[in-house]
């Protein structure tokens, strides 16, 4: 399709249906587990797209089509804007793949490596809502988006949360 940007070689269409999905499959877990529906199975799918997740958002911190992205939402408050994004990118990477890892120690620090940057970078969000200039950045982001940005991080929390509940091991029963 002529006129559709794209951005680390998927189009906003794809990136975004790709996005909601993980927001949706975010959102289940964490409601199946308030409402203690969770079946083993579904945990471990969840687990999987979790770890899925933050390792392909991770990643997208080191390609350098992204990195002016990465650097406009960055408050001017941060130091070093270039070497934060990319700690940040290395971490969801570390994370993601940690939780996907059967071992119990493991899986914790990194379902907490996880929480933990989701709220270092929530000041990245907040700015983005206040910042035009870093909605823009972020292919046109329309303000609308930028508000729906804030609950979707604590979504992705809790998400992370449920899986310190329960082992890998204990899933794929180790």
């Amino acid at each position: 399709m002529a006129g559709r940007r794209k951005a680390a070689g998927v189009d906003d269409q794809a990136f975004i249906i790709m996005f909601f999905s993980f927001v949706a499959i975010a959102t289940a877990t964490v409601i199946f587990d308030r409402k203690e529906i969770m079946t083993p199975a579904l945990l471990l799918t969840s687990r999987i797209f979790l770890g899925i997740f933050f390792i392909g958002a991770g990643m997208a911190h080191f390609d350098p089509k992204q990195n002016n992205t990465y650097v406009a939402l960055m408050p001017p408050f941060l130091p070093n804007p270039e070497l934060l994004h990319k700690v940040a990118g290395a971490f969801e990477v570390i994370g993601g793949a940690g939780v996907l890892v059967p071992m119990d120690d493991v899986e914790n620090a990194a379902a907490w490596l996880l929480i933990c940057t989701l709220w270092a970078v929530f000041p990245a969000n907040i700015y983005c809502l206040f910042n035009s200039d870093a909605r823009r950045a972020l292919r046109d982001m329309p303000l609308a988006m930028a508000w729906i940005r804030i609950p979707i991080q604590f979504i992705f929390m809790e998400w992370v949360r449920v899986h310190t509940q329960t082992s890998l091991e204990e899933l794929l029963g180790l």
